[in-house]
């Protein structure tokens, strides 16, 4: 949804996970709080997500540094490259499915410009999250 990399591996046990995210660079976004711990004792970069809903859970990204602009590079069914077949239309280089400028993008826009608002209407802040073993902690300028 929002052009990054990603990989959701179908039954993954934690181990196999940080195994995986260290050796392909990976930030590992979850909601197990085991997994969070496992990764700071590992070295690996993790980012524990809190929110129950969708739209709280983006915020969450964005407060660590995940942009979340509707850019269509990647399916988000397979994560393979999106090409772009005529103007405002793509199609996946993997499975074919086809991503267009319609209704549903729009809303999808608009879902996402509510959320850039309410960061942008909080105002800077500290916000505090870890990658790995490294507590951060983040100005943000939006």
């Amino acid at each position: 949804m929002v052009g990054l990399d990603v990989a959701n591996p179908e039954r993954s046990d934690d181990k196999e996970l940080l195994v995986r995210a260290k050796a392909e660079g990976r930030i590992i976004l979850t909601r197990d709080k085991a997994l969070d711990d496992a990764c700071v004792t590992k070295g690996a970069r993790c980012i524990l997500i809190k929110s129950q809903s969708l739209e709280g859970q983006l915020k969450e990204m964005a407060d660590a540094g995940i942009a979340i602009e509707l850019n269509p590079q990647r399916c988000t069914i397979c994560n393979c490259v999106l090409e772009e077949v005529k103007v405002a239309k793509w199609q996946c280089t993997g499975c074919g499915k086809l991503y267009w400028h319609g209704s549903h993008w729009r809303n999808i826009e608009e879902f996402l410009d509510r959320i850039r608002r309410n960061i942008k209407s909080e105002g800077n802040q500290v916000t505090d999250y870890r990658i790995g073993n490294e507590n951060v902690s983040k100005d943000l300028e939006r």
